[in-house]
């Protein structure tokens, strides 16, 4: 989810899935067949979305450090340390 600061609703609000899942009513649902497809497109997100800041439950912990270490062993390029350091 995107919001902006000082609006109240998310102007976007998605969902990157490996396989797919049910619809989730209000967000846009994006699956993909494999693990380096996800991440190229969520890496591809963050540059066009260009947050100033990333949030959520232990993400600096581990979240971004597992997304990370992903695209390594996936040999991916669009994923870098210096993208996720805002």
């Amino acid at each position: 989810m995107v919001l902006r600061q000082g609006e109240k609703d998310p102007f976007v609000r998605n969902v990157f899935t490996l396989q797919g899942c049910a619809p989730i009513v209000g967000s846009q649902v994006l699956c993909f067949q494999r693990e380096a497809e996800l991440l190229k497109a969520w890496a591809e997100f963050i540059r066009i979305v260009d947050p100033d800041i990333i949030t959520g439950y232990n993400i600096q912990n581990f979240d971004l450090p597992y997304l990370l270490q992903r695209a390594q062993v996936l040999k991916g390029q669009y994923l870098t340390p210096a993208m996720l350091t805002l």
